[in-house]
């Protein structure tokens, strides 16, 4: 067995064992749910959500870097939006340049 073979085959086995530990903290995110609550009076459960309890996409990015992978692993969401407004905005621009939008419309439309 190659080196890079050899690698390759220990980053499956701890992708692997990643899925393991988030059944197994699953079954703790259910047990939690019922048992591990916040406040006396009003009980509250402690993590409102199952990604505050056991963040999957953290430990994947974690392993992956380990490896220097080379493909892109899921940005966040934060991310996305400001890509998505800066893709927009550009449009915004060059539409403005070519003389496509009309800045005055809703005065016009005030009006009618």
């Amino acid at each position: 067995m190659t080196l890079r073979e050899y690698s390759l085959r220990w980053e499956a086995y701890q992708l692997r064992k990643l899925s393991e530990e988030e059944a197994i903290a699953s079954l703790a995110w259910a047990n939690q749910t019922v048992q591990a609550t916040t406040g006396t009076k009003h009980p509250k459960p402690k993590f409102k959500r199952f990604e505050s309890f056991f963040d999957r996409n953290a430990a994947e990015a974690k392993i992956r870097r380990q490896y220097g992978d080379t493909y892109a692993l899921p940005k966040s969401k934060k991310e996305n939006v400001a890509k998505l407004f800066l893709q927009r905005y550009e449009e915004y621009q060059q539409l403005k340049r070519a003389g496509r939008i009309d800045q005055t419309a809703w005065q016009r439309e005030e009006a009618d």
